[in-house]
């Protein structure tokens, strides 16, 4: 290691050698400094991590914040998902017991709130996706699987794309781990569920009258619903948290070379 620096082993930040504790974290230089070799990797990787940060500024790769798209997103979830249920009662209200039409004045009122609404979080959710697929080459200098543009897109290509997208953004952010991901399967999996459960208890249920079948199979739907509105909210937490950390790193990278090279 070199007599001009030493590394700080607990936050990775380069320091000058007058310096008795760390200049970011303030830990003393006798517990925190790291071996020579381990400094060493340390310092190279950080330099080279740098280099490929820099590079990726120089391409227009700049970091954009999300959160405050994503203080608008998750009302609008909490709305539709509100308005989701108005419409479904009213639905089920308006079919007699032995399948006659009732009146249908509640669930036309609802019908086009709740179409504003789907559409309004759909377009919002999408710009936000694609913003934080944006955001990964400036924050971790690594290339997504998808565009910006294919980010916006995918959810409305098919019913596995916005959930490669979210996964794929994650795995980066996230270094890897299981956690974040897991929030992202459990919402799809109750999103997707959610839609397909009324068919599947109307034929499960095959031996009731058709409305009592009816009647179920919406009560799970909105079980679900609820389940998948309230996992696309601790998504976009979990995300927005991701990118901050992400961005708490890189700007100790830069900071922490700059300042040994000053």
């Amino acid at each position: 290691m070199s007599d001009e620096i030493w590394v700080c082993g607990d936050c990775r930040s380069v320091n000058k050698a007058r310096e008795k504790h760390c200049y970011r974290c303030r830990v003393p230089r006798a517990t925190a400094e790291l071996t020579p070799a381990a400094a060493a990797i340390s310092s190279l990787h950080t330099r080279e991590l740098q280099t490929v940060l820099d590079r990726a500024e120089r391409m227009g790769a700049t970091y954009r914040p999300t959160w405050p798209l994503a203080l608008v997103i998750v009302p609008v979830i909490l709305a539709t998902t509100w308005l989701s249920f108005a419409w479904t009662n009213a639905l089920v209200a308006s079919i007699g017991p032995n399948g006659e039409t009732l009146s249908t004045q509640a669930v036309d009122a609802l019908g086009m709130p709740l179409l504003v609404a789907l559409f309004a979080g759909l377009l919002l959710w999408s710009t936000w996706i694609a913003l934080v697929v944006a955001n990964v080459p400036a924050l971790t200098a690594r290339q997504p699987l998808h565009s910006t543009i294919g980010a916006f897109f995918a959810q409305f290509r098919g019913f596995r794309a916005p959930y490669r997208v979210i996964w794929g953004v994650l795995a980066i952010l996230s270094a890897g781990r299981s956690g974040p991901r897991l929030v992202v399967l459990g919402w799809w999996l109750a999103l997707l569920s959610a839609y397909g459960a009324p068919l599947v208890v109307i034929i499960l249920r095959g031996n009731e009258t058709l409305y009592r079948a009816l009647v179920v199979g919406m009560q799970v739907r909105l079980g679900l619903l609820a389940i998948a509105a309230v996992l696309a909210v601790a998504l976009v937490i979990v995300v927005e948290r991701e990118q901050r950390a992400a961005l708490r790193r890189r700007d100790s990278v830069l900071v922490g070379v700059r300042h040994s090279l000053a």
